[in-house]
């Protein structure tokens, strides 16, 4: 019973590691902040980078405006 309870435990372990949450695209524009979820063009980042990094691989990066 006690390694029962131990193979359990340790195989929630091992499946939490692997379930992420996945972002399918972010927005990003002139007006945004990195430091935003990015989910709606109202939240944006504010740079490529910001929006690269919280898109899932295969996800998008949609550019709201353009600008420096």
């Amino acid at each position: 019973m006690k390694y029962m309870k131990l193979f359990v435990v340790g195989a929630m372990v091992c499946l939490a590691g692997t379930v992420e949450a996945q972002i399918s695209r972010v927005f990003v524009s002139t007006g945004g902040n990195d430091a935003n979820d990015c989910l709606q063009p109202a939240t944006a980042c504010r740079t490529l980078g910001g929006g690269v990094g919280k898109v899932d691989v295969q996800g998008e990066v949609i550019i709201v405006d353009t600008g420096s």
